[in-house]
């Protein structure tokens, strides 16, 4: 009996048609203010100078804002906060914070400090995630890349 009378109460009701397409994220990474790698780059490495003592690696990510339409209304949503993870063999790597640069249209999120890791790190692979949170509290694109560091 209370499915009926649901189905009653609902039968005037209506969706509106609805479309999303979600805030997207793209990733950038410079070692050493020399090579530079993007999450499309086919065969993602770093390769460690002569004179280098460690890795350092900044990160940037950039967004491209999202889209929501219905039948009456167009709207944006933009990435507000990303998450990244680092990790490399057996080594607890710290999840670096970010500044972010709001002055245009889609904000860039900058480490704000480089990831360090040792030259003994050398000959290892760098696994990275990252993805982003938009102002609806929905998620972005994953980006998940692998970095041979020579």
């Amino acid at each position: 009996m209370k499915a009926w009378l649901w189905l009653i109460a609902c039968a005037g009701c209506s969706v509106a048609d609805r479309d999303y397409t979600g805030a997207t994220i793209e990733l950038q990474l410079t070692n050493n203010d020399f090579d530079t790698v993007f999450d499309t780059t086919s065969e993602p490495s770093f390769e460690l100078g002569e004179s280098d003592l460690t890795y350092s690696i900044v990160i940037e990510i950039s967004t491209r804002e999202g889209e929501f339409s219905t039948k009456d209304k167009l709207d944006s949503s933009h990435i507000t906060s990303v998450a990244t993870t680092f990790s490399l063999a057996d080594m607890t790597l710290p999840s670096p914070s970010y500044d972010a640069d709001t002055s245009g249209f889609d904000p860039t999120f900058t480490s704000s400090a480089p990831l360090e890791l040792p030259a003994t790190a050398k000959g290892g692979t760098l696994a990275v995630h990252a993805t982003g949170t938009d102002d609806n509290g929905l998620s972005s694109n994953v980006i998940d890349m692998q970095i041979a560091l020579q």
